[in-house]
């Protein structure tokens, strides 16, 4: 029974499936497919047809959403095709001839300091392959198994989900930022320290950070006075005011003294963090995830000051 439904099937059906649940837009899709609105349109409607479900919803928004059954099926659909894609080639996978779009999920601190060495890598041996880059956001790891992100870098504690993989790539600290000449910098004590004006960075624009936690252990606490989205944000505001930022090593050396700023290591012990790629493990077999994670490794291994994943970090 099986045999004769498959017989009658369109799989061409399956691709044009596999790129509405990546983007959950007809247009987008298109693009990425080299079609028409209206032909994804059809072929939408025909896979509603075929697997007996709606797939795709129109949101309060008008966004479409993906239905229950469709997100069930976009990492088995994301595996299915990339497995057959490796099937079908005569010569194994050869990264000049992907044209795809992968989607990747990070923080500015990887937009600046990762990607600019991760782009001409997969430029240079995969010239068809775009990417996507979205933001960290609270729905990440709900994106990435369900099969809508590629890879997401994050910092590595927080429990994943059974369904997903994720390997450290480098190690780093976080040092005290200011601009040049603060009187701060004159008597550089705890106290001072917590008298300062802080800009805490955060995704959500709320909460504490690591340095409120440590501060929080010893019976202190510091102002915050700003909540930004974005570490270079932060950095531009610091070298226009008296405030304070406390972010990751690599980034304050590799553009602060661009901006006047000088670093400093904070007057009280901070963890280190180690930043690790996260995927889908049913992705993790396909030949193209497999190249693309190992030149996100090879970037990350040419990034400056930073330490590799089984470095060990010392606070001083």
């Amino acid at each position: 029974m099986h045999e004769v439904k498959l017989r009658g099937m369109d799989l061409n059906l399956l691709t044009v499936l596999g790129a509405l649940l990546r983007h959950a837009s007809v247009t987008r899709a298109a693009e990425e497919l080299g079609m028409s609105q209206p032909a994804v349109s059809r072929a939408l409607g025909r896979l509603r047809g075929m697997l007996g479900d709606a797939l795709l919803v129109r949101g309060p928004t008008g966004a479409l959403i993906p239905t229950p059954r469709a997100q069930a099926l976009a990492p088995r659909l994301a595996s299915l095709l990339a497995e057959t894609a490796d099937l079908i080639s005569r010569e194994g996978f050869d990264p000049a001839r992907l044209q795809s779009v992968m989607r990747l999920a990070a923080t500015d601190h990887d937009t600046l300091m990762l990607l600019p060495r991760l782009v001409p890598l997969l430029a240079a041996e995969a010239p068809g392959l775009a990417l996507r880059v979205l933001p960290i956001t609270g729905s990440t790891v709900e994106e990435l198994a369900a099969g809508r992100l590629d890879l997401a870098f994050s910092v590595m504690g927080a429990p994943l989900p059974a369904s997903l993989r994720q390997s450290p790539l480098y190690k780093d600290r976080l040092v005290t930022v200011l601009r040049a000449g603060h009187p701060a910098l004159e008597d550089w004590s705890l106290e001072g320290f917590c008298a300062l004006d802080h800009i805490l960075v955060s995704i959500t624009g709320r909460g504490t950070g690591a340095v409120d936690d440590a501060l929080a252990g010893m019976g202190m606490r510091r102002r915050v006075a700003l909540w930004l989205p974005h570490f270079h944000a932060a950095l531009r505001m610091v070298a226009q005011t008296r405030m304070a930022v406390t972010l990751p090593r690599s980034l304050a050396l590799e553009h602060g003294p661009a901006l006047g700023l000088e670093v400093r290591e904070a007057p009280l012990p901070l963890p280190g963090f180690t930043t690790t790629a996260i995927w889908p493990e049913v992705l993790g077999g396909a030949p193209a995830h497999r190249w693309l994670r190992g030149r996100v490794a090879a970037a990350a291994r040419g990034l400056p000051h930073v330490l590799p994943p089984n470095g060990v970090i010392t606070i001083r």
